[in-house]
């Protein structure tokens, strides 16, 4: 749902809900050896998850303060037993009961002078996380997890933007910088560690044809579940192992476009990604885990696995006649990771090389439309 009142002219707020149910069980009767190999790795998963949020913002001539608040929550539930077969407790493989709660206050001013438009804000937040598993893994040696985790941290941030557009408005430029840290531990409490520099920008060539370029280093914090993960001592096995995760991207692309109608582009896109959590156990980093359905982050961790991915994207959006609008666009690209600086790189689980999407929307009478 969403609400949105208006006070007066200088103030309004918004408030929005946002919630989804996951039910998902395994289909037994399905035979084949394709399907009796995923089977017999799929755990039976259920989530409950919702998202309640609000943005009060003021408007003061040139100058709009905002203060946003939300809470989000999730329960999720895996459980797996050897053959699929529930009948005995022996057979039990996994089972977790994980919550995860995100309370958030972000509070920002954007001030806007001629061409000018500057935007300054903080933002804290709180996380908890809680985890009961047993689990039994088999790798090099059989190893039995049993454990109960409870986390909660502390996260904060403090961001600006510079937006810039031309008089004519042939050139828009925008800079922006952002720092985050937590209390997770002591390698990722200072703010400095954790800067973020961004810069876009982009210029009409000529008519309908135009310019653009971006680049910038991005900082997330690792899966609450790798976090929170302990061993069998009790103690949080990842915590002097794990920092952010670091990726670096820059692009490159030029377009034609024709008014509202037609617009077709060419960018080429480089990404670098650096301190990915890597698994003591198996040697796979865990972004390479993350395809497919399942428990990821619950093993002990290092964040040392790196990661590229470069290549190129067409892009094409039409509307004809004001009532098919297509929109088609067409991917190449590699992705590769490795364990460390040393290693080789060699195909991630993202791998697919090439991406292509088509979707179209066309208008019908009495404002319906079809896509």
């Amino acid at each position: 749902f969403k609400l949105k009142t208006r006070f007066d002219a200088r103030n309004e707020l918004t408030v929005l809900g946002l919630g989804g149910i996951d039910k998902m069980k395994l289909n037994t009767k399905a035979d084949d050896e394709d399907n009796e190999y995923i089977l017999s790795y799929l755990p039976k998963i259920q989530q409950e998850t919702f998202t309640l949020g609000a943005v009060y913002r003021h408007y003061a001539g040139a100058h709009v303060q905002s203060v946003v608040a939300s809470h989000s929550y999730l329960n999720n539930r895996n459980t797996k037993y050897q053959q699929n077969d529930e009948s005995d407790p022996e057979h039990l493989m996994l089972r977790l009961r994980s919550t995860e709660q995100n309370t958030q206050l972000r509070l920002e001013n954007s001030s806007s002078f001629r061409n000018w438009k500057v935007t300054v804000g903080t933002s804290l937040a709180y996380s908890q996380y809680s985890n009961t598993t047993f689990q039994k893994v088999y790798t090099d040696r059989a190893q039995t997890f049993d454990y109960h985790t409870y986390l909660g941290i502390m996260r904060w941030g403090l961001f600006g933007t510079v937006n810039y557009t031309s008089i004519d408005e042939r050139f828009t430029a925008s800079l922006g910088l952002r720092a985050d840290a937590n209390n997770y531990s002591a390698a990722m409490k200072d703010l400095s560690d954790q800067l973020s520099p961004r810069l876009s920008l982009s210029y009409q060539l000529a008519d309908h044809w135009f310019a653009s370029g971006n680049a910038g280093l991005y900082y997330q914090l690792p899966a609450y579940m790798a976090l929170g993960f302990k061993n069998n001592n009790g103690t949080f096995a990842n915590k002097y192992n794990l920092r952010y995760m670091k990726v670096s991207e820059g692009s490159l692309g030029i377009s034609w476009r024709k008014g509202d109608t037609f617009e077709a582009s060419v960018e080429g896109f480089y990404k670098d990604y650096d301190k990915i959590p890597l698994s003591v156990a198996d040697g796979i980093p865990l972004n390479c885990k993350g395809n497919d359905y399942g428990v990821v982050g619950n093993e002990l961790l290092t964040s040392t696995a790196q990661g590229r991915s470069y290549g190129a994207e067409i892009l094409v959006k039409w509307l004809i006649a004001k009532k098919l609008n297509l929109a088609s666009s067409f991917t190449l690209f590699k992705s590769e990771y490795r364990n460390d600086k040393e290693s080789e790189y060699i195909a991630s689980a993202w791998d697919n090389r090439y991406i292509f999407n088509l979707r179209g929307t066309y208008n019908l009478p009495h404002q319906w439309s079809f896509g």
